[in-house]
């Protein structure tokens, strides 16, 4: 009997960790390991981010089912220009990915000879220190929020270093990988092109490096 008893108390433990679990990571945070180098010098492979899925409300892509449950989001703030997101891709079912947001619902935003413009302003770079992978600079966003970004080519000469000057549509913002020869983003409007509101998964809140860090 004492036997049964200790299996039923220990079975209401795991249960009740399962369900505690799940609602943090579907609810509160949920942790994130970076497969590639896009967001270099920010995260690099292998790092990990903790998300806040309250951020931005809840969605399609929220957590595990809801993509058949929540058909339009329950949002409460949209995102921020700076925000480095969690997001479902809009192309590529299933595929999660990381980016910093650079212009939002209403911005006019492109990019001449690799320097970005929203709303008609340049976002101005500094350099900061060379590095094995490229240059590292400081970038300011019109509202003087500002991030480091790695340029690895010339300036004007590589593939997304000149866009057209598009209007991100209502519902939606326009991301940009901080490693920008390194990254598939919003500048390829063909591959992945703006990101609505629905597929936000939730904001990087904290990062760690897990090992060494090969960002120098």
């Amino acid at each position: 009997m004492v036997v049964k008893e200790s299996y039923l108390h220990l079975l209401k433990m795991v249960l009740g960790a399962v369900v505690l679990a799940f609602v943090v990571r579907s609810f509160c945070y949920d942790g994130y390991y970076i497969p590639s180098n896009s967001m270099t010098p920010t995260l690099v492979k292998g790092d990990f981010l903790l998300a806040s899925k309250s951020s931005y409300g809840y969605g399609p892509f929220s957590f595990p089912g809801s993509r058949w449950i929540i058909i339009d989001k329950m949002w409460r703030d949209p995102p921020v220009r700076g925000d480095v997101i969690v997001f479902r891709h809009p192309r590529v079912p299933n595929k999660d990915c990381v980016k910093r947001v650079m212009a939002i619902a209403g911005d006019s935003v492109g990019v001449k000879k690799g320097i970005v413009y929203v709303n008609g302003y340049p976002c101005p770079l500094q350099k900061q220190r060379a590095s094995s992978h490229g240059t590292v600079f400081q970038e300011t966003l019109p509202s003087g929020r500002q991030h480091l970004i790695l340029k690895q080519g010339m300036f004007g000469k590589e593939e997304y270093d000149n866009t057209p000057i598009v209007r991100v549509p209502a519902g939606s913002c326009f991301v940009i990988g901080d490693n920008r020869e390194a990254s598939q983003d919003s500048r390829d409007q063909a591959r992945m092109g703006f990101v609505p509101y629905e597929n936000l998964i939730g904001r990087a809140d904290a990062f760690f490096s897990i090992g060494s860090r090969d960002d120098s």
